[in-house]
């Protein structure tokens, strides 16, 4: 496979419809296809400056490159369905709903994703194998809501920068899910939420919840803060803590499956349960660990184990 480059020289209209139609062509004869035999097609529906913009392709893969940009207001589509899967590089501006789908290979953002109305959704499911959002990642939303899914038994990597304000669910149900994977120590993971419930799941098939000593993750507005593990997948650890979590209103951690460890610090405003329950192994608190809850009459850590 190789990769080209096209300027389109065209003025997209105000008003109507208009459809981009890329067309792939077999180039040299073969044994029994003849040069030129159509092999597939990617297309584009883009509507007015309200309207809709649809982006789905179905070739080997769905790339953004760098210095791509995909603007515009109203909803926003873009799918891909190739084997290669989606990789986002360039830049998306957005304001609207949102939506990302990765429906096979891997889904990696190294771009800038921006939406500042509606609701944002990046789901990698089907067939796709894993999430990787890098260091050089930055995702920003304004809106209802933001969700970031996988369902891909390669798991979820975060190690860029989420900013969100409204409700962030961030769903891992394949795999691991990590938050501050970077190898450079310089860098930090940053997850902010604000105005909004901030909600950190592993489930079915997953095999937890790693939030490194690279990674802070902030819940501002006096909202609910929970972090939550109860995949079936086998891992030394279903939650594993060693960065910043810090709530200014309610938080919750609940791990059913594998060992539970804290070893960084667990900051909450409003009241506070760390609970292992029942079905999942031991509890293990480092003697670095920080856990401060300011409503000191609602904090509870507890272990119940069967």
């Amino acid at each position: 496979h190789s990769e080209e480059t096209v300027d389109l020289n065209i003025k997209i209209p105000a008003k109507g419809r208009v459809y981009l139609k890329v067309i792939y062509k077999l180039k040299k004869e073969m044994a029994l296809i003849p040069a030129g035999h159509v092999l597939g097609f990617d297309e584009i529906l883009v509507e007015n400056a309200d309207g809709t913009i649809r982006i789905f392709s179905q070739g080997d893969k769905l790339v953004l490159k760098k210095d791509g940009l995909i603007a515009g207001t109203g909803d926003l589509a873009i799918k891909n369905n190739g084997t290669g899967g989606m990789v986002l590089d360039g830049n998306i501006s957005h304001k609207g709903n949102l939506a990302i789908n990765n429906l096979n290979g891997q889904l990696m953002i190294n771009g800038n994703i921006k939406d500042m109305e509606g609701n944002m959704a990046i789901v990698n499911r089907n067939h796709g194998t894993d999430v990787f959002i890098t260091k050089n990642a930055n995702i920003e939303h304004k809106g209802d809501m933001l969700k970031l899914v996988n369902v891909g038994e390669g798991g979820m990597i975060v190690n860029g920068y989420v900013k969100n304000e409204g409700k962030l669910y961030i769903t891992n149900d394949g795999g691991l899910l990590i938050i501050g994977a970077n190898a450079d120590p310089e860098v930090v993971t940053n997850i902010e939420n604000k105005n909004g419930t901030l909600y950190i799941s592993s489930r079915k098939d997953s095999k937890g919840i790693n939030i490194t000593s690279k990674s802070v993750i902030s819940n501002e507005g006096q909202q609910a803060l929970a972090i939550r593990h109860n995949g079936t997948g086998e891992n030394e650890r279903g939650i594993d803590i060693q960065g910043i979590v810090m709530n200014d209103g309610e938080t919750a951690i609940n791990n059913y499956n594998n060992d539970m460890f804290i070893g960084g610090e667990v900051i909450s405003g409003g009241k506070l349960g760390v609970v292992n329950r029942g079905g999942s192994n031991n509890m293990l608190l480092s003697s670095e660990a920080d856990i401060i809850a300011f409503d000191d009459k609602t904090f509870s850590i507890s272990s119940r184990v069967e």
